[in-house]
């Protein structure tokens, strides 16, 4: 599991062009992502610790609201991830196991062997997509956009990544 990601200094059409030229996948909400204006990439180069937690690490063994789970690790001392993580994590981290592979694709809930990137929700109307996830199915690597309500209870068993303050360094 990836410990840390570099991001910053490089600006976003760079990286999309990375992404493409990894031939990395990516769905119509990680395209709207992308070429909107929330995401934006921070101008110097620094790495950040992350961590991987499920709402259950949390304490949240029936799940949760996005709030109740940004909470709970808030409260742990861990903070949400800037949106150019995901697609630097996503540069970065080849490894991830194999997904739900032959598995019909999930509707409602996080696909199995997702990694959903915490980071604050834009606020641009309800049909405007609210994050990443990463995924790997059938050896393809992808950076998918996902919508959701505010009030949409996640699974205990979904993995969030979150960056780990304390462990950020130039």
């Amino acid at each position: 599991m990836i410990e840390s990601v570099r991001i910053g200094g490089t600006d976003k059409s760079t990286l999309v062009s990375k992404l493409l030229c990894q031939d990395v996948q990516i769905n119509e909400a990680a395209a709207t992502l992308l070429e909107s204006d929330v995401l934006s990439t921070a101008p110097e180069p620094s790495i950040l610790s992350v961590t991987v937690l499920t709402p259950k690490d949390f304490g949240l063994d029936e799940g949760g609201t996005i709030d109740e789970i940004y909470n709970a690790a808030i409260l742990r001392g861990l903070a949400l991830c800037p949106l150019e993580l995901a697609l630097q994590m996503r540069l970065q981290y080849h490894d991830q196991p194999e997904g739900s592979e032959g598995r019909p694709e999930t509707h409602g809930e996080a696909p199995p062997g997702s990694l959903t990137i915490a980071s604050e929700w834009p606020d641009a109307g309800d049909d405007f997509p609210r994050g990443f996830y990463l995924r790997k199915i059938n050896g393809k690597l992808s950076l998918r956009g996902f919508r959701a309500a505010r009030n949409h209870r996640w699974n205990a068993g979904d993995h969030f990544v979150f960056v780990r303050p304390d462990k950020a360094r130039e």
